[in-house]
């Protein structure tokens, strides 16, 4: 988990971020989806993602620091 805490890494990517590490996970615990929401207004943000199917949201609480490394933005894909 050192890379996570390497600040010069670019996250923004997430094939660079996937190849950066390698985390053990089930094919259950993914999401893939798209950003449709992300709140600006605290250190701790809010990042509102439509899942694949088109008919579930999620809602994830992160750093503003992290969000910005990894470039975070309405209509951007994720996992």
């Amino acid at each position: 988990f050192d890379v996570l805490k390497d600040d010069s890494l670019p996250l923004d990517s997430l094939l660079a971020a996937i190849s950066r590490f390698s985390l053990q996970t089930s094919a259950r615990n993914q999401f893939f989806g798209t950003i449709i929401e992300r709140d600006h207004l605290q250190v701790q943000q809010h990042v509102n993602v439509q899942l694949a199917d088109q008919k579930t949201v999620i809602r994830a609480a992160l750093t503003e620091k992290s969000a910005d490394r990894l470039n975070l933005k309405e209509g951007k894909e994720v996992l």
